[in-house]
């Protein structure tokens, strides 16, 4: 059986190295501290926590460079505890594909990609499966027509993921959906359809 936590402070990554699965099918993890972690040379961390049903809580460094970064395929697909991301540290993220990246995050309620760059990535499914996810917010970075209807969960899934390039009440997107760059959000229950999307 696998630890509930793992002292990885000590690792140093080589740059281009590849984490594909490897904190991959341990059941009984739940807390992962990357925090001492320099990601900036890492190439692909696909599937690096994939199936990981036990995890709550993944730490990332406090600015979390992926400006390396090519593929991030289900890289926490599975991870339905997971509660805990910080994932407004992360910036400079381009991949090339991130299909599937988080299927299944079932607990995850909130979630800021401001420092992800999305024109040419593939985001197929990208959230799908991801129930509770009620708070997104996007860059001006962030530039996706959404070829496939399943990348964004959204909980009226009878409405179509729209393209939120410059968004706009007319894009479809509902007003409910849309907060001011630097306003306060309102509360989950606020938003009519429990969904609330922030382009700064």
């Amino acid at each position: 059986a696998c630890a509930r936590t793992i002292d990885v402070s000590g690792w140093r990554l080589a740059s281009g190295v590849s984490l594909e699965r490897t904190f991959a099918a341990m059941p009984r993890l739940r807390v992962l501290d990357l925090s001492t972690w320099d990601l900036s040379g890492v190439t692909s961390v696909a599937g690096i926590c994939g199936a990981d049903a036990a995890l709550t809580r993944l730490a990332l460094p406090a600015t979390c460079d992926l400006s390396s970064l090519t593929s991030a395929d289900e890289a926490l697909a599975g991870c339905v505890s997971l509660a805990d991301l910080n994932s407004a540290a992360i910036t400079g993220a381009a991949p090339t594909s991130a299909v599937g990246m988080l299927r299944n995050c079932s607990s995850l309620r909130e979630l800021d990609m401001t420092g992800w760059t999305t024109a040419s990535t593939d985001v197929t499914d990208m959230l799908a499966g991801a129930t509770s996810l009620s708070w997104l917010k996007v860059g001006p970075t962030w530039a996706k027509e959404t070829e496939s209807p399943a990348w964004l969960y959204r909980r009226d899934t009878g409405r179509a993921s729209q393209d939120i390039t410059g968004a706009t009440e007319t894009t479809g997107l509902e007003a409910s959906d849309m907060v001011a760059a630097g306003a306060s959000l309102p509360a989950y229950a606020a938003s009519p359809d429990g969904f609330n999307l922030w382009v700064r």
